[in-house]
């Protein structure tokens, strides 16, 4: 009877510290709607990579790569983005600023490196500063 009261108290308590220790996302933090969000900030041209994941009970952080046009505006942007981040439960935040390129074959390589999947468009463009 006993062994059935301690499996039964502590199987709840394996699954969520499994899911923490997997690092996986909130269920509660809709990610398309949030990128949604940093993306309508004036200023911000584009994100890629992000990612959300719950550190500790209740302690929500983020990653992401921001795209913006120029070193002027980036860290107004990245205030506001935090911003976004707060109000939407995400503790902590890191946010790696990338400037885009007036050119519009070099903004293409903004996304693309070596490394990208072979339907990648701009592959090609990408990979002429590799070789």
């Amino acid at each position: 009877m006993i062994v059935l009261l301690i499996l039964w108290t502590t199987i709840p308590l394996i699954y969520e510290c499994s899911k923490i220790l997997l690092q996986k996302a909130p269920s509660h933090i809709n990610i398309p709607s949030l990128k949604e969000k940093l993306l309508n900030i004036p200023g911000v041209r584009g994100i890629h990579d992000l990612h959300v994941w719950e550190l500790i009970d209740s302690l929500y952080i983020a990653s992401a790569h921001v795209l913006v046009q120029d070193n002027i505006e980036a860290k107004t942007i990245l205030n506001k983005m935090k911003t976004v981040m707060h109000k939407n439960g995400i503790h902590s935040s890191t946010l790696q600023v990338e400037f885009l390129e007036n050119s519009k074959d070099n903004s293409c390589k903004q996304f693309c490196v070596e490394e990208c999947p072979e339907d990648w468009c701009c592959k090609d463009i990408a990979l002429e500063d590799y070789q």
